[in-house]
């Protein structure tokens, strides 16, 4: 047995937030020009002041996927993220840490 962190039921409740910013304009238009960056921060409110989840539980290995179209390049990619493509799908794939 490992610890898990969790309540006593050992069930995890976390409360994962994801807010995003980019450096163009929204909604991004593919074309409208060379490149856009997105900052995406998840963050888990569970067990913080005024967080949704009050004593809540970590959060083990949550991903976020982004849906990347065909014909689209990906420049640069934190180290935490990864290009999966799989039967016509692209997706970045980033593994959060909470």
């Amino acid at each position: 047995m490992f610890r898990k962190g969790c309540g006593s039921d050992n069930i995890c409740r976390s409360d994962l937030s994801l807010s995003c910013s980019s450096s163009g304009e929204v909604p991004f238009v593919i074309g409208s020009s060379d490149f856009v960056t997105l900052v995406l921060v998840v963050t888990n409110l569970a067990g913080r002041a005024g967080g949704g989840g009050g004593e809540g539980d970590p959060a083990f290995k949550p991903q976020l996927r982004i849906p990347v179209p065909v014909g689209v390049g990906i420049r640069k990619t934190a180290r935490e993220c990864r290009e999966v493509v799989r039967a016509r799908e692209r997706n970045l794939v980033f593994n959060a840490l909470c």
